[in-house]
């Protein structure tokens, strides 16, 4: 379990809880009131829920980490608001539907041209392949 004392930290620039047994819904209880926060890691652990969209908020992030959880739902089109973003890890979670559009999300990202690094295997991501 998190501390609720966490969550005052308004002036961290890094959090990173990865491979620990750590569950719940992080992300629900987050108040992403990190606006100095430029780094953000917990994968390789076990929390469930969605990528809320005020995730974004967070502008000044330049890694987010949400790699090997059992994060489910769509990945929000906010996090193209991300500029500063280079390193994004969402691989072996539980993410899309299987359905054409799970990757509609991509799109947010035409103007972040930090990105250099971006995880997304292993999840439920619908595609359609046009071969021509």
């Amino acid at each position: 379990m998190i501390p609720p004392a966490l969550y005052n930290l308004s002036s961290a620039i890094e959090l990173v809880f990865t491979a620990n047994h750590l569950s719940g819904n992080f992300m629900s209880k987050i108040r992403f009131s990190f606006h100095q926060l430029l780094r953000f890691a917990i994968a390789q652990n076990q929390f469930r829920g969605i990528i809320p969209d005020p995730l974004s908020n967070i502008s000044g992030l330049d890694l987010l980490d949400l790699g090997e959880n059992h994060l489910s739902g769509q990945v929000p089109d906010s996090l193209g608001m991300l500029k500063n973003l280079y390193w994004l890890r969402l691989d072996s979670n539980e993410l899309g539907s299987g359905m054409l559009g799970d990757l509609n999300f991509l799109n947010s990202f035409n103007n972040i041209s930090s990105l250099r690094v971006i995880g997304l295997y292993s999840n439920n991501f619908g595609l359609i392949v046009a071969i021509r």
